[in-house]
């Protein structure tokens, strides 16, 4: 988020709570963390911590980090479903656990009324 989208969270948490008071130093702390989350999401968990709470929320009640895993954390991932298809055992076990979520979700969708034509 950028630093008007901060502020206006900063706002949005003077005008709800009383006696919360932002001077220039918290208010620039604030803010430096809060440029680190995404303004959407830590908005829509703002709004549920204020319809919820009493307390005015600290930074961790809100805020949502999304971090994007470096290629490189992948490689473990990858190594394990190469030995899975590589090998037939395990290659039979995820097809059956596979065939078993997929008839989970069919189900769980018929009792919502989603279909999939």
């Amino acid at each position: 988020m950028d630093k008007q989208q901060a502020f206006e969270l900063i706002k949005l948490i003077t005008s709800t709570y009383q006696n919360v008071d932002f001077d220039t130093e918290k208010t620039k702390v604030w803010i430096s963390f809060l440029e680190k989350g995404d303004y959407e999401l830590s908005k829509v968990k703002l709004d549920e911590h204020i319809v919820s709470n009493k307390y005015a929320p600290v930074i961790s009640d809100f805020l949502v980090v999304i971090q994007d895993k470096p290629v490189e954390d992948y490689s473990a991932d990858i190594a394990a479903v190469q030995r899975e298809l590589n090998d037939p055992v395990l290659r039979k076990k995820r097809e059956e656990a596979m065939k078993k979520l997929r008839e989970a979700v069919q189900g769980m969708n018929e009792k919502v009324g989603v279909s999939h034509d």
